[in-house]
């Protein structure tokens, strides 16, 4: 590795094998503020155990087209769903002596949704943390659970590990930006996650309408990302809240945006949440966070006790808060605002700066 100094741009490219949702928006948003010269080599969210599986020979092509255009890297940043261990194999004269960082968006061993038969699943992510020089996990709450549930000896990993929060774009988020009260208007409710079954969207339709059975005056944006081959859970939700939905579905960014700063709280209660993307841009533009008082979620708010739900009484918070609504939080709003990229972009590049040193 080459002796830089501080300040120094260094040559960095990125891995991507799910280049799409949050993922891409994480590699896009960190090109967009780093100081150093960053290249992406991603290819498209499809199939992701594909990308795990077999996907690692089309990504150590692009690695190595990318480092003949713009040379050596000095460092190498690989996403999670890569056989890491495997692209440094198939593309180790692309990569030199170039650090390598694996950034670890979710953990195979830790997802609710893994199969018995994905157990190899667990030994490929496993194998490509032990092959990377520094493992970034996006949260705390990530970082401990795998370090105490992996089944093999994490002293070493734990040693190159550290935390390092997704950044997250809020520049066109601010409780400012609300529009103005009126009073005559029902309190409006989001529901912003995906709608896959992890994140539990029919416990919390479920528990919209058992507030709204119980009398809750309120309406509802359901603006979470459908899976391509599945809109027959929207719908059934469309159906059991009836005209309280004002927005499903997907929206462009301008719009999804439009949606958020009509919101008065965000709601959820998925099974696992390593970061918490959604919450993050809710919270900023002042809504309020009825989400579980566990997983990632303390770690983005300044007064959990106060702020989020034990996953037994949504229903209650959510009579609670529509009874008597607070004012939009602008102390929450600007605690979050710590995620935003041009606060993580400056961690990130000192980081890379050092190891490229």
């Amino acid at each position: 590795m080459t002796n830089r100094s501080k300040n120094t741009a260094s040559s960095v490219i990125v891995v991507v094998p799910w280049y799409g949702g949050s993922h891409r928006a994480w590699a896009d948003g960190w090109r967009s503020v780093s100081r150093h010269r960053i290249e992406l080599v991603a290819t498209a969210p499809r199939t992701w155990r594909h990308r795990m599986l077999s996907g690692t020979a089309e990504l150590a092509d692009e690695l190595e087209a990318a480092a003949s255009r713009h040379g050596t890297p000095d460092v190498v940043v690989v996403s999670s769903l890569t056989d890491t261990a495997a692209l440094l194999g198939l593309a180790r004269r692309a990569v030199g002596d170039a650090a390598i960082v694996q950034y670890q968006h979710e953990s195979q061993l830790l997802h609710p949704s893994l199969q018995p038969g994905d157990r190899h699943l667990v030994d490929i992510e496993w194998r490509s943390m032990a092959a990377a020089d520094a493992v970034w996990f996006n949260s705390d709450f990530h970082r401990n659970l795998y370090l105490s549930t992996c089944p093999h000896d994490t002293s070493s990993l734990a040693a190159r590990s550290s935390t390092m929060p997704v950044g997250v774009d809020l520049s066109q988020i601010a409780v400012d930006r609300r529009p103005a009260s009126d009073p005559s208007r029902s309190v409006r409710l989001l529901f912003n996650q995906r709608w896959d079954a992890d994140k539990r969207p029919q416990r919390v339709v479920a528990a919209l309408a058992s507030a709204a059975a119980a009398g809750a005056r309120f309406e509802v944006v359901l603006a979470g990302e459908q899976p391509p081959d599945d809109d027959r859970g929207l719908l059934s939700a469309c159906e059991r809240l009836g005209q309280r939905v004002v927005h499903a579905g997907t929206a462009t960014r301008s719009r999804y945006l439009e949606l958020l700063h009509t919101c008065d709280a965000v709601v959820g209660d998925p099974l696992h949440e390593f970061f918490g993307v959604a919450a993050v841009e809710a919270m900023a533009a002042g809504c309020h966070p009825l989400l579980p008082q566990a997983l990632s979620y303390p770690e983005l708010v300044d007064h959990p006790q106060r702020l989020l739900h034990r996953s037994h009484d949504l229903v209650a918070q959510i009579i609670t808060f529509c009874a008597d609504p607070p004012a939009p939080d602008a102390t929450l709003a600007a605690h979050v605002r710590r995620f935003d990229w041009s606060r993580i972009g400056p961690l990130y590049d000192e980081a890379i700066a050092g190891l490229a040193r």
